[in-house]
C-alpha cells in the first residue's frame, strides 16, 4: 500500500467536508480506514499474541450513568415469573450511546446534511418488523 497522506495533503474531493478522506480509497470504498486491515496486518498482529489474555472493552448496560445525549435509562424487565421458563427484554436501549457503537457507518460528518462517505442517510434505514 502506498503510503498515505497527511492531513494537509488529503485530496480535495468534490462534495466532500473538507479535511475529509473521503475518495481516499476510490469513490466506491465503503470501508475507508479499515482497508489498512490487509491479511498480512491481521496476521502480523497475530503473531504477536503471547498471553491470550481476553478482557472486554465495553461498559455494563446500564452505564453510562446518567445517559448520553439526554436519553432515558434502559429498562430491563424479567417475565415469566413462577412458570417454567422465564424472558426478558430491554427497553429504552440506544447501542449508539452506549460504550459499543453499532456500526461504522453511524457516525457522519455535521456539514453533510445527513450523507457519509458511501451513503445517504436514508440508504442506511433497516425497515423494522411490524
Amino acid at each position: 500500500m502506498p503510503e498515505l497522506p497527511s492531513y494537509d495533503q488529503l485530496p480535495v474531493k468534490k462534495g466532500a467536508p473538507p479535511g475529509s478522506a473521503w475518495g481516499l480509497w476510490g469513490d466506491d470504498d465503503e470501508l475507508g480506514s479499515l482497508n489498512l486491515l490487509t491479511l498480512e496486518r491481521v496476521a502480523a498482529a497475530a503473531r504477536l499474541v503471547r498471553k491470550g489474555a481476553v478482557f472486554p472493552l465495553n461498559l455494563r448496560i446500564d452505564r453510562p450513568d446518567p445517559p448520553l445525549y439526554g436519553r432515558g435509562r434502559v429498562l430491563h424487565t424479567i417475565t415469566g415469573e413462577g412458570s417454567d421458563g422465564r424472558d426478558d427484554y430491554l427497553d429504552n436501549f440506544w447501542p449508539q450511546a452506549s460504550s459499543q457503537w453499532d456500526g461504522l457507518r453511524h457516525v457522519r460528518h455535521r456539514s453533510t446534511a445527513g450523507t457519509t462517505a458511501c451513503a445517504t442517510m436514508k440508504s442506511l434505514m433497516v425497515p423494522t418488523a411490524s
